[in-house]
């Protein structure tokens, strides 16, 4: 699902379904060749960012322009 967007560089949003986490995060993958995983809530983040870090997937938390873009405050 994610090979095609990455071999020629689009902008893709992937929703996965899982039996676990439905609906709580999407991927975005970006044309300038990076992966962003954006969590609907923070505790869903806070379980999933150290699982990412014991991965070896040198995770990163999102910059200000990520976070204004997929994170709406009420």
């Amino acid at each position: 699902m994610l090979l095609q967007p990455m071999v020629f560089a689009w902008d893709c949003y992937y929703l996965p379904t899982w039996s676990y986490g439905t609906g709580e995060f999407f991927l975005f993958v970006s044309h300038d060749s990076f992966v962003s995983i954006v969590t609907r809530t923070k505790a869903f983040y806070e379980r999933v960012f150290p699982q990412l870090e014991k991965l070896d997937l040198n995770p990163k938390p999102g910059n200000d322009t990520r976070t204004k873009r997929f994170c709406r405050r009420p």
